[in-house]
């Protein structure tokens, strides 16, 4: 069973991404955002454990990004802290972003939306598109 997908993005294109997000009626929990900030400034901005609304993910799509752990919340749903994919699976989260090295991202998300990503990152021209199966399998599945 696929659970998710893994791919390489460059140009921008996890803001692309967090823009598409900000427009859907979700919530949103940043247990953690690292962005270099157009200051200028060498060290990394780190935000940890916050929940933003759609405005403030468009801010953050703006930002330059290192790393960025996103879940994505249907509205009223408990929000929490998880670490590992059994407490995501058990949780009211029906999307986890991980995003990494400036441009690697793992998307793990819940039946309702597994297609609808896939199709996002198909749109936007996520590089080395690949599968992350439930049994640790991993299956190639473009490369654009």
């Amino acid at each position: 069973m696929i659970i998710g997908y893994e791919c390489s993005l460059c140009d921008g294109r996890l803001a692309d991404i967090l823009r598409h997000l900000a427009t859907q009626q979700y919530e949103y929990y940043v247990p953690l955002l690292s962005a270099i900030s157009n200051g200028g400034n060498v060290l990394p901005t780190v935000i940890k454990n916050v929940c933003v609304d759609s405005d403030e993910l468009m801010q953050i799509a703006q930002k330059c990004i290192w790393e960025l752990e996103l879940h994505i919340y249907p509205y009223g749903a408990k929000k929490k802290l998880f670490k590992t994919y059994d407490e995501y699976i058990n949780s009211d989260c029906i999307c986890c972003l991980v995003f990494y090295d400036c441009k690697l991202l793992d998307v793990y998300a819940k039946s309702e939306i597994l297609e609808d990503f896939f199709m996002l990152l198909c749109g936007i021209g996520a590089n080395q598109l690949t599968e992350i199966r439930e049994d640790g399998n991993h299956r190639d599945l473009m490369y654009i």
